[in-house]
């Protein structure tokens, strides 16, 4: 349970990566704010989510839900430039079941809304993975991909493919093989597909290619 406290070290963190322009990597596994704080915690989220709004565009922001994530947690972690829900443990959600029990007169579990089909489809996680381990490993190449703030240009890689042999199996394909010719002009085991079962017909990747590059 966060404190007023210890939202005001969250704060301090934020306020770190944006002056040394460093990426900012969320963690969310707790059940929320102390909200017997009153205002002083309502006060000290409201400056989480103003950071939130700061940073945006200046670093990247990334999220891990790895367990309960609540409340105005959940709407920082979905204003993240990437979030990724590990499947096993993993919870989104804004309003807790007993709150949507009492207005709503029905029964509610959380896995009924906050599970990750629910979290893909309403926009507030971009990747799905197992476990907390693959999560965390997801990241990892994430940041092999982006640059660490606005000012850098994104990470080079020294990696180049064949422009004739890429050129050879493009002409292989058939207009309609759209993930294959992305396999083509990728680097291998550097790219990421966001979204992946919402529109087939759309491919929304963060990926790199030392072909295009040079």
């Amino acid at each position: 349970m966060i404190t007023a406290q210890g939202a005001r070290k969250i704060c301090n963190i934020m306020e770190m990566a944006l002056k040394m322009g460093a990426p900012l990597i969320k963690i969310a596994d707790s059940s929320g704010a102390k909200i017997t704080e009153g205002l002083d915690i309502l006060s000290a989220y409201g400056k989480i989510i103003g950071l939130n709004a700061r940073l945006s565009g200046v670093i990247p922001q990334i999220a891990v839900i790895a367990g309960p994530c609540s409340g105005i947690a959940a709407i920082g972690a979905a204003m993240c430039d990437f979030t990724v829900k590990a499947e096993n443990s993993g919870e989104i959600y804004v309003n807790p079941p007993d709150a949507i029990q009492e207005t709503e007169g029905r029964f509610v579990e959380s896995r009924m809304y906050a599970d990750s089909a629910t979290a893909i489809h309403s926009g507030s996680v971009q990747m799905m993975e197992r476990s907390d381990g693959e999560a965390l490993g997801k990241i990892r190449l994430l940041l092999e991909l982006l640059p660490s703030n606005n000012l850098e240009l994104p990470p080079d890689n020294d990696e180049i493919n064949s422009i004739n042999e890429t050129s050879n199996l493009l002409d292989d394909l058939v207009i309609s093989d759209t993930e294959k010719a992305i396999k083509i002009l990728a680097d291998k085991q550097k790219i990421i597909e966001l979204e992946m079962k919402l529109m087939k017909a759309f491919y929304t990747l963060n990926w790199t290619s030392g072909l295009l590059n040079k």
